[in-house]
């Protein structure tokens, strides 16, 4: 699949809980080291780590009180610090792989803080809401930027790098995929209203916002990969999903 094995390939999948993430990750892994790539997934936030530990006590609420009412920047600088150390400890596998995938990166951060900005009177999201928004989710996109700087030792504007979000349709096929978590601390998983708002922000952010603004973002353009039909809460099957991404990640970098 690569015409140049000298670059890395980032390939960051974003998307709420309950899209499958983990599973096609692991999946796309068994397909790329096929092709003689060596692959690395990385996992954000992971709660083996301190930092990672810090993060589900945030998410449960023991910490800075409901994460939801959390303001965007405190939330963003506690993942960023996960997302810090994971990257200390995989520095040498970082160097080493020729394909990375992320289970979630900087994006979903911006995702699920930055929709708190885009919300209107009746604690909704609209395209309307989003567009009022604008300038303030911009300003949240730089200081994320700077964020990133000191998080990572991925450039995103000189690798390969293609963004995937994944999602249901019918936000109801999550939370059918999702059965078994019931009693889950994590409040962010707990709470359809805000899944459904980070959901829908993900979906219309980047098709709504001007367009020659999100030009001198490149890093926050991400292609939409749909995981069940429209009117249909039955998941597709993970290989048609892993051959869409190899198709979407192909014609995105002529490959």
């Amino acid at each position: 699949m690569r015409k140049d094995k000298g670059e890395k390939l980032i390939i960051n999948i974003e998307g709420i809980d309950g899209t499958g993430k983990n599973t096609i990750s692991k999946r796309l892994a068994e397909i790329f080291t096929k092709q003689g790539e060596k692959v690395l997934i990385t996992d954000f936030p992971n709660y083996d780590l301190p930092s990672g530990r810090v993060i589900k006590r945030f998410l449960a609420g023991e910490l800075l009180g409901d994460p939801i009412k959390t303001d965007p920047v405190t939330a963003s600088m506690l993942y960023a610090v996960d997302r810090r150390h994971n990257f200390d400890l995989l520095r040498n596998e970082i160097e080493e792989s020729s394909v990375i995938l992320s289970d979630r990166s900087y994006l979903s951060n911006f995702f699920f803080q930055a929709s708190k900005y885009a919300l209107n009177e009746e604690n909704k999201i609209t395209k309307e809401s989003i567009k009022a928004n604008e300038d303030r989710l911009f300003a949240f996109i730089e200081l994320m930027r700077a964020l990133e700087v000191y998080t990572t030792y991925l450039n995103y504007h000189k690798e390969d790098t293609v963004n995937l979000l994944l999602y249901h349709p019918d936000i109801r096929t999550n939370y059918e995929l999702m059965k078994g978590r019931e009693n889950s601390k994590d409040m962010y998983e707990n709470d359809f209203s805000y899944l459904k708002n980070v959901s829908e922000f993900s979906l219309e952010f980047s098709q709504t916002c001007d367009v020659e603004r999100m030009l001198d973002y490149p890093e926050y353009n991400y292609e939409l990969i749909p995981c069940s039909g429209y009117g249909d809460t039955t998941p597709f099957k993970i290989d048609d999903i892993c051959n869409h991404i190899i198709d979407v990640v192909s014609t995105k970098l002529y490959l």
